[in-house]
């Protein structure tokens, strides 16, 4: 899987483009910071892993509804040869826009998860339980090699 671009449905939103290959998302610390956690908060970092997992199927985030009623945000991402769009909206999370057509989100991450990780049917092995291994959304995930939160 190869991400492509992430849009959202509202004008302040900046389209986000993703180049070939690997992608970081990172800040830089204040230099006169006493600090060592004091990073330039408030870009949108954590926002746009957070974004990129909520396109792919996390589990519901009440937040979202709350502070961004009406929104919808669309990935696109290349899956073997072809290019692939899953939007999401705040509003109705447990429905996925998968290629114009709606899928039931675990419908969605069932799918993923076989075309993506396995097609054999392990029920401990879900797409967020393995998704949450390659995109490390929380700080002990980041700061810590054998850290993983879900």
């Amino acid at each position: 899987m190869q991400l492509i671009s992430l849009t959202a449905n509202k004008p302040s939103f900046h389209e986000i483009h993703f180049h070939e290959g690997f992608n970081v998302i990172c800040g830089t610390k204040h230099s006169d910071s006493s600090n060592d956690k004091n990073t330039y908060n408030g870009v949108g970092k954590t926002m746009v892993i957070h974004l990129i997992h909520f396109c792919l199927g996390s589990n519901n985030i009440k937040k979202l509804d709350e502070k961004l009623p009406g929104w919808e945000f669309t990935l696109t991402f290349l899956l073997g040869e072809e290019n692939h769009t899953a939007t999401r909206t705040t509003v109705n999370q447990s429905i996925v826009l998968f290629d114009q057509k709606e899928y039931k989100l675990k419908d969605f991450t069932d799918f993923l998860r076989s075309e993506v990780f396995i097609d054999e049917n392990i029920p401990f092995l879900t797409w967020n339980s393995l998704f949450s291994r390659f995109a490390r959304r929380y700080l002990d995930s980041y700061t810590s090699y054998d850290k993983i939160n879900h």
